[in-house]
This record gives C-alpha cells, sequence and structure tokens, in this order.
C-alpha cells in the first residue's frame, strides 16, 4: 500500500478524542462501541468510581493520571463517579487494525492499569491534536501506529495461570479491604497483605489486580488520599495531623501526593 494511502488508513482505524467534565454532579458513563477503547485518565479528581463490564462491577478509589481502562470491541462498560472537574482521552482503535498487526488475541479487559509507555503516548498524540503542518502529521501519524503495535502486542501476550486470573474470592478481599483501611496511618507491607489473603508473597500482586483493578500500591496511594479528602471535607482538624492519620510522613508529603495523583493541593479540597 502507497504511505500516503496507509497513513490515511491508520488516522481513520485511530482516533484520540479529549475531554474535560465536571464530576461535581453524579455523571453516567456508557461505552458500547464496535471498536476497542482505551480511557486515559490525565488529571483532577474523581472521589467515587463504580464500573461494570464483563459481568463484573468494581468499586475505585481515587484513579491516578495515566490510569487507563480498556474497554475491548463489543464489550459493555459503565461507570457511575463524583468528584470534581477531570481531564481525560478516549483511544478508539478498530479491532481489525491490531489483527492485521499481529494480535492472536482479544484486547484484554483492564482497569486502572498502568502502562507509562502507552500513557506517553497518548499524552503526546494529544499535543499535536490540531497541528496541521507536515512535521506534525508525519509524528502525530507515527504515534498512532506505535500504539497499534504497542496494544497488538499486549493482545499477543500469553495468558495469566488460572490461579492469577481467578483473582481473590470475596472474604479474602473483604480481610484485604478492612486490614488496609484500619492501618492507613502506619506502614503496609506487602508481605502483611499476603499473610492476610492467605497466600505467598510473590503471589499476591497478580491476585489482587484481578480482583482491585490496581496494584496493592495503587490501592493504598488511593484510600489514604481518599480518607484524606473526607477528612478535609468533614472536620477542621489541622492538615498535619490528618496527613499523619492517613499515613503520609508530614503536611508537605500529604501536598506533594495530592499535586502529583489529583492535581490539587489539600487546601483546595477542604475549601
Amino acid at each position: 500500500m502507497p504511505a500516503q494511502a496507509g497513513a490515511a488508513a491508520s488516522r481513520q482505524r485511530v482516533e484520540l478524542a479529549q475531554y474535560e467534565e465536571d464530576l461535581a454532579g453524579r455523571v453516567d458513563w456508557t461505552i458500547d462501541a464496535p471498536r476497542h477503547t482505551i480511557v486515559v485518565h490525565e488529571r483532577g479528581r474523581i472521589d467515587r468510581l463504580r464500573t461494570r463490564i464483563a459481568g463484573h462491577t468494581h468499586q475505585f478509589g481515587p484513579p491516578l493520571p495515566g490510569d487507563l481502562w480498556f474497554i475491548p470491541a463489543g464489550e459493555r462498560y459503565r461507570a457511575t463517579a463524583q468528584g470534581g472537574v477531570i481531564r481525560y482521552s478516549e483511544l478508539r482503535v478498530e479491532p481489525l487494525t491490531l489483527h492485521e498487526a499481529g494480535a492472536r488475541l482479544p484486547l484484554p479487559v483492564r482497569q486502572a492499569h498502568r502502562d507509562e509507555m502507552l500513557y506517553r503516548m497518548v499524552l503526546q498524540l494529544g499535543e499535536l491534536a490540531g497541528a496541521r503542518d507536515d512535521l506534525s502529521l508525519l509524528l502525530a501519524d507515527s504515534l498512532r501506529s506505535s500504539l497499534v503495535l504497542h496494544l497488538a502486542r499486549l493482545a499477543a501476550a500469553p495468558r495469566e495461570p488460572a490461579t492469577a486470573r481467578e483473582g481473590l474470592d470475596a472474604a479474602s478481599r473483604r480481610r484485604l479491604e478492612d486490614y488496609i483501611d484500619a492501618h492507613l496511618d502506619r506502614r503496609i507491607a506487602l508481605a502483611d497483605l499476603a499473610a492476610v489473603a492467605g497466600l505467598r508473597r510473590h503471589g499476591l500482586p497478580a491476585a489482587f489486580r484481578r480482583s482491585f483493578g490496581a496494584t496493592p500500591l495503587q490501592y493504598v496511594i488511593a484510600r489514604r488520599l481518599q480518607r484524606a479528602c473526607m477528612l478535609l471535607r468533614e472536620t477542621r482538624r489541622p492538615i498535619a495531623d490528618i496527613a499523619q492519620d492517613c499515613g503520609f510522613f508530614s503536611h508537605s508529603h500529604m501536598t506533594g501526593m495530592f499535586r502529583r495523583h489529583l492535581g490539587v493541593v489539600p487546601s483546595a479540597v477542604r475549601g
């Protein structure tokens, strides 16, 4: 296929849409498309996020910038969210494009997934949106091609063993949730979480991600930020005290985590 025709096809088969939305009131999202959709959280505060996909419901703490949601073509995805003003992108890819790139398996369902390479490529593609000079158009098309190859590689990767795919049973999940919430003010070690779940230390991360849609570290950070937000809104306690109760080393440490993960300082949440 001639190079120009290939570039045109790439632009038609890979699209990026950018959004900014106020979640002050409850917002419901539904995605049910014939294309693969990758949702990228870029910035802003989401206090509560509840999703349902592939017959499973998940509850998330505050998503972090760079968290990705993979919604395969044909899967019905529903989400309910509440928080502040957020910015996010949707990368939409025709399934045939991944097949032609060598994908042997369907794009997997993934929630609160971390993929730094994919995240950075999406950000770069967003920065090029609207550019019309030849070099920018060439770079944007190259990024689309790289994104397709990267996603095809993910879809071609071998599946995890059954034990990891099944995740944790309901009782183990509740024990972990209760343990984490009860120990947010202190160090939470992976070995301790594994003991609570009744697993070996090396087996916990995969099972945890399958059950919670996040790594143990991501989940603990999200819960700490969520509790801090609640205390800031509902009490007038000093911010330094709240930081200590939520497991942050200091007022400045909590402020840095708020800036990095929520895009605001703690005082902005307090109002």
